[in-house]
């Protein structure tokens, strides 16, 4: 069972992510090489949690329950070994994954997971350094992490499905709309899934074939096909809330990536 997580990280995705597992429960400590950048990932989530109460995604309670729940340290061995869960979210170099994740799993507990966040590199080759690859799989989450559903679950081809099914298990339990992801490949799914469907559309688009309405944003941000305004959520994950919660939801993200 997690009932305690580590982040590794402070740029965009960390806060939103140590976030997401606080919401669902669980303590959470973003980690950082430096005092300063320890406390301003936590400030950020911190500021997440506030915009996430004063959109009624969440109520009262929930936001000081999650305030709780979120922690920051410089101190790597110490909080590493102390975590159910690891998820490391630093930047997209194979190299440097490979070393943090042969790091981590030479202070983690046998039972503890350990999880990256990358949006495309290959799981089995980031855990070419661990002991354990049963217990390392791919947590894509998307940005930004404490209003996007979709998280995309990759397994290495020496994950454990049992493992993959408990991180599956603790993301719904954190409001998510997991997808397990059963074979390594480059780009995963929600990647692959963008590419293909920018091949298809932007011809047509280029041509007028299409109307504004139906159209892919700038920077196809978060896999964002736009299909009128009401419906981001569903078209990235199929999460089905209750209405009112969901146009807040979409309103609150239109909110937070104006920023």
């Amino acid at each position: 069972m997690v009932t305690t997580a580590t982040v590794i990280g402070t740029g965009m995705m960390s806060p939103g992510i140590a976030l997401t597992l606080a919401l669902g429960g669980v303590r959470s400590t973003i980690l950082s090489r430096t005092e300063e950048g320890a406390g301003l990932g936590l400030e950020a989530a911190r500021l997440r949690a506030c915009f996430l109460a004063e959109n009624e995604l969440i109520d009262s309670a929930q936001a000081a329950q999650t305030l709780r729940l979120l922690g920051c340290s410089m101190a790597f061995d110490e909080t590493i070994a102390a975590s159910d869960l690891i998820v490391e979210s630093v930047p997209e170099d194979m190299a440097l994954k490979q070393a943090l994740f042969g790091r981590m799993d030479a202070v983690a507990k046998p039972e503890a997971i350990l999880a990256s966040n990358t949006s495309g590199l290959s799981i089995g080759a980031i855990a070419s350094l661990c002991k354990r690859p049963e217990r390392v799989l791919t947590t894509h989450f998307w940005n930004p992490p404490h209003l996007m559903p979709l998280v995309e679950i990759v397994l290495g081809e020496k994950t454990s499905p049992l493992v993959a099914q408990q991180v599956r298990d603790l993301l719904i339990a954190c409001g998510k709309a997991p997808v397990i992801v059963r074979k390594d490949r480059p780009g995963q799914l929600g990647n692959r899934g963008a590419q293909g469907f920018r091949s298809l559309v932007q011809p047509v688009q280029r041509i007028g074939l299409v109307s504004n309405e139906c159209r892919i944003t700038g920077d196809l941000r978060q896999l964002h096909f736009i299909f009128g305004q009401d419906q981001i959520k569903l078209a990235l994950a199929g999460h089905d809330r209750q209405a009112g919660a969901h146009h807040r939801a979409v309103a609150a993200q239109q909110q937070y990536l104006a920023r």
